[in-house]
């Protein structure tokens, strides 16, 4: 998929992958190279991402001698080239190499961290570009695990994944909202097995016992809905009592209301 994220990782717009044979244009300059990146630049069209070394044309920033960085502009789109743990390329029509920033950066050798300089230009790019990689972190470690072999299968599911994903970084917007992006999706769960699926049976006499507080046996999405499908009504000691088919707690008539509105 081509993902089109905000620097936090919500998914604005996707495209599926193609394959090499589309004849649809892509902006992805790893492919379109230099030529793509003036065609942008003319469409006032700002952009920074990294790039090929077999895409650069004929630019000095020949990667295997890179020491330090190297740069060259045409006036117009700028290559940079800068030796982290590998050599980066990166080209961009709206960022250059000044100023440069300190950085730090885990040196093998050493097996420790330390302080380097870095290009304008790559700062700004790992600022954004990590938008896409939370979105595969998260997709990736708690994705559907059903698979099918119809070929829309992996699509739907994709998009349900994305959307739970895009719940959770509207959730975090709230600083009280202290829910991690697993706990957020067994919530949604919860809720909708709640809603929309089928009481669990119980084998023995009695019912099963809690010690969870009354408050906290029902997701609010549930309490507060403002359906009450009704399941029977309990006379014990001549007490009428009411239970919800969608919360399944036992409650007086006279609480019932008061439970269920805010």
């Amino acid at each position: 998929m081509w993902c089109l994220c905000e620097p936090n990782g919500y998914l604005i717009q996707y495209m599926p992958y193609q394959g090499k044979e589309s004849n649809r244009p892509h902006s992805d300059l790893g492919v379109g190279g230099l030529k793509l990146a003036n065609r942008l630049q003319e469409l006032g069209v700002g952009y920074t991402g990294t790039i090929m070394a077999n895409r650069i044309e004929k630019c000095p920033a020949n990667a295997p001698k890179i020491k330090e960085e190297n740069l060259n502009t045409n006036g117009r789109v700028t290559v940079t080239a800068w030796n982290d743990n590998r050599v980066v390329l990166t080209v961009s029509i709206c960022d250059i190499v000044e100023p440069i920033v300190q950085t730090n950066r885990w040196v093998s050798t050493q097996k420790k961290k330390v302080l380097v300089s870095q290009p304008h230009v790559i700062a700004k790019y790992n600022k954004y570009m990590g938008a896409v990689d939370r979105i595969d972190e998260n997709i990736d470690r708690c994705r559907i695990p059903i698979r099918s072999k119809k070929w829309w299968w992996a699509n739907f599911a994709f998009c349900i994944d994305t959307s739970v994903h895009n719940a959770w970084q509207i959730y975090g917007r709230n600083p009280d909202n202290k829910l991690d992006y697993l706990h957020f999706m067994c919530h949604i769960v919860q809720v909708y097995f709640l809603k929309y699926g089928y009481p669990p049976t119980h084998s023995g006499r009695g019912h099963p016992k809690t010690s969870k507080k009354l408050d906290g046996r029902v997701p609010e999405e549930v309490r507060y809905d403002g359906w009450f499908p009704l399941k029977n009504r309990i006379d014990v000691l001549s007490v009428k009592r009411t239970l919800p088919k969608k919360c399944n707690v036992n409650l007086h008539e006279n609480c019932f209301k008061n439970f269920h509105v805010v």
